[in-house]
């Protein structure tokens, strides 16, 4: 899964493990300010949720982080 497509995701979701490491692999691969400022919450809101359940892959970890980071310098 690319980013334009889980930013034009809807309500609820589901997105499998093979998907969600995509969009990690995706989202470590971009800067904060690429995100647009009305679904930046949406994306830190997963990225949390992500590291917290451990679902990033050591390899793109510190940009995840970094990324999480940038989000909220910006708010």
């Amino acid at each position: 899964m690319q980013i334009f497509e889980f930013l034009a995701l809807d309500g609820e979701f589901h997105i499998s493990a093979e998907e969600a490491q995509k969009l990690n692999l995706n989202l470590s691969e971009i800067p904060a300010s690429d995100i647009p400022k009305d679904k930046r919450d949406q994306v830190l809101d997963y990225l949390i949720a992500a590291l917290n359940m451990d679902s990033v892959e050591p390899n793109s970890k510190h940009q995840i982080e970094k990324l999480v980071s940038d989000f909220q310098d910006m708010r």
